[in-house]
């Protein structure tokens, strides 16, 4: 198993580092309670702790040194997620938002109905290949595969594991369609326990119409029409205005990376903390002068 040090500027990767990972423990920071310090794993290194949950502090301390290892956190992030069980359905669901948002959820949604969006749900296996021809369709049209390759993959062996999924009832997946034609996708597979806000795409031209909020208030409707088949909705790494919307609740997390205390190791880790902050710097400079979003849109249009 290989890990990536990404040196980048912005969405720019500059160069890769590649760093043979050991073992890869897995978390579950749903669960877990938040890390005051690393503890002191004995597995061989380096480490790759992927999503684990920490406090404020830790999250403040990029690199720290302990029995001899470096443990490096590139970046914290906020992890939001919904804990289903607290809700009885969909309805007592909507009832964590107030008046205002909840009006202005339902009519985002009535606009794209009213509009002649369709949103259809798929889960058993036969319906897979539907599901990923239209969410592939989708996906070559979108920003985020233009630039990122973010975008469901379109390859037979993923294809597979979805129906492999479908077999075992832990898929869901919705498409918005505008006129029989594809717009939007959502692919959210059920994995330990959580669904997992794995993909979203949607064509630019429709965004006026909000589909990824649609095709999220459909597809938490369908979870508690059909009685949740997991404990929480996880919406994965990152923040932003719709994941923290629809959440009702959220962790700091961060992936951890414990390497042998070396002069490399040091050399590799504190260079790519000095490009993220210069990176940092060259984009709070943007945003203090309000050129960061009208760069964005730029890049989308290109």
């Amino acid at each position: 198993m290989k890990h990536n040090l990404n040196y980048q500027l912005g969405e720019i990767i500059l160069y890769k580092k590649q760093i043979p990972i050991s073992t890869r423990i897995e978390t579950d920071f749903l669960n877990d309670t938040a890390l005051t310090e690393f503890p002191n794993y004995d597995s061989p290194l380096p480490l790759l702790l992927p999503r684990i949950a920490i406090n404020n502090d830790l999250a403040r301390k990029k690199i720290t040194i302990n029995n001899n290892k470096i443990y490096y956190i590139r970046s914290s992030f906020i992890n939001h997620f919904i804990k289903l069980t607290e809700f009885t359905s969909f309805d007592d669901y909507l009832q964590k938002f107030s008046s205002k948002s909840r009006a202005t959820l339902k009519r985002k949604v009535k606009k794209a109905l009213k509009n002649d969006f369709i949103v259809k749900i798929y889960q058993k296996e036969i319906e897979v290949d539907e599901f990923h021809t239209h969410a592939c369709t989708v996906g070559r049209n979108t920003y985020q595969n233009k630039l990122f390759n973010a975008s469901l993959p379109e390859d037979i062996r993923y294809k597979n594991k979805i129906k492999e999924q479908a077999k075992n009832d832990l898929f869901l997946g919705l498409v918005l369609f505008k006129e029989s034609k594809p717009c939007a996708y959502l692919y959210i597979p059920i994995i330990n326990d959580s669904y997992q806000y794995e993909y979203l795409g949607y064509i630019q031209e429709y965004s006026k119409f909000s589909p990824g909020t649609v095709l999220q208030y459909f597809a938490l409707e369908n979870i508690y029409n059909d009685k949740p088949k997991a404990s929480y909705f996880d919406f994965t790494e990152g923040d932003g205005a719709h994941k923290s919307f629809f959440a009702s609740h959220n962790k700091i997390c961060c992936n951890a990376l414990i390497l042998p205390n070396t002069f490399l190791s040091k050399f590799w880790v504190s260079l790519q903390v000095i490009l993220d902050d210069f990176s940092s710097f060259i984009g709070n400079t943007l945003e203090r002068f309000n050129l960061k979003n009208k760069l964005k849109k730029i890049i989308r249009k290109v």
